[in-house]
């Protein structure tokens, strides 16, 4: 049964849905995990009282109400996320420092009144932490009015200098007060989960920099363990490979590789193009049994792919075997019906094969 992380989203009432939407237009391509969102709603004279004068009522609420009503009643994972704007930006010293276990990832956009007793109980805390955090926070250019409280932070994080908070701090060009948000939860999402999204390679060297397959195959199994997903490489990935040696015409790899990602082929591609390609590939290696069952494979995913079979036949015809050759192209004529021309060539094959009989 799937647990999942939580996205707790201070004012809820403004970015909730942006959170929720992330999902939809991230997750479908595995940038990030799935996960649960929940918004707190607040007013502007209730959020004022909550952040800063009532800040450790508030505090006790998310940990000793919230996140244990949310864990008790929801699959939740031991991971949670906070996004917090402005003054629940500001807030994150106090929360990292008394709650210290309460989030592992905390989004920070134009956080205001760090001031200089948050610093000093967030320096405290660092001489002993007790979790790791990772934290990323943003200011817009304009917002001279925080620099100074998150130049302070980002001082007092580095001079720690112990690995328990990672700090990543980004001042925002052609951004104001109010736009911050929105990048700050797509871009610290994305960041915090740099891990989970399929890897690709833009060329076989960055490949073998990154350590070849044996990394590649490590880099997954920690990938699964830490959200609970297959362990084994992403098939974008194994595309990616493919694909890329194939570009740089590295055959001897593309073929371990393509023998290493056992029945890939056949699961993966939807498109005629990438069988035959595969095909021709296995061709210049001199491995024509090989090719015949990548076509063989095509034609059982793509039963109605004409090109396929007259691929099939084609290479029966090279290798003698007339029989095979004539039925495979004859499958072809039958499926091409619309293109008078092709029909026309594949009979043309025909033909000649009944010729050299």
């Amino acid at each position: 049964m799937s647990r999942y992380p939580v996205m707790y989203i201070i004012d809820g009432q403004r970015y909730f849905l942006h959170a929720v939407a992330h999902q939809q237009s991230l997750r479908f391509q595995d940038k990030t995990p799935e996960m649960i969102v929940i918004g707190i709603t607040t007013d502007n004279k209730k959020r004022r009282q909550w952040l800063y004068p009532q800040r450790e009522t508030f505090m006790a609420f998310l940990a000793q109400e919230l996140v244990p009503w949310v864990d008790k009643n929801y699959r939740t994972s031991e991971e949670r996320l906070y996004f917090g704007w402005e003054m629940a930006g500001g807030l994150v010293p106090d929360l990292v420092s008394s709650h210290p276990a309460l989030f592992q990832a905390i989004f920070m956009a134009s956080p205001s009144h760090i001031n200089h007793q948050r610093i000093e109980r967030i320096e405290q805390y660092l001489q002993k932490p007790t979790h790791q955090h990772f934290i990323y926070a943003t200011l817009a250019e304009v917002e001279t009015w925080s620099t100074a409280g998150m130049s302070d932070l980002q001082q007092a994080v580095t001079s720690a200098k112990n690995a328990s908070v990672n700090l990543q701090y980004h001042l925002l060009a052609h951004q104001d007060h109010y736009t911050t948000p929105l990048l700050t939860i797509d871009n610290g999402l994305l960041s915090y989960y740099s891990d989970y999204g399929p890897l690709r390679f833009y060329s076989l060297q960055e490949f073998e920099d990154f350590g070849g397959l044996p990394a590649l195959q490590k880099h997954y199994a920690k990938r699964g363990k830490r959200y609970g997903v297959s362990k084994n490489i992403h098939d974008d990935t194994k595309h990616y490979l493919l694909n890329q040696a194939l570009k740089e015409n590295n055959l001897p790899l593309f073929q371990i590789l393509e023998e290493s990602f056992d029945g890939f082929v056949e699961h993966y591609y939807k498109r005629e193009f990438w069988f035959e390609r595969i095909a021709n590939a296995y061709l210049a290696l001199g491995e024509s049994e090989k090719a015949i069952e990548v076509l063989q494979a095509g034609i059982r995913k793509l039963p109605d792919a004409h090109s396929l079979y007259a691929a099939l036949g084609k290479l029966h015809s090279q290798s003698a075997n007339t029989e095979r050759a004539v039925e495979n192209y004859k499958k072809a004529i039958e499926l091409t019906t619309a293109d008078i021309k092709l029909q026309q060539t594949y009979q043309n094959e025909l033909s000649r094969l009944a010729r050299e009989k």
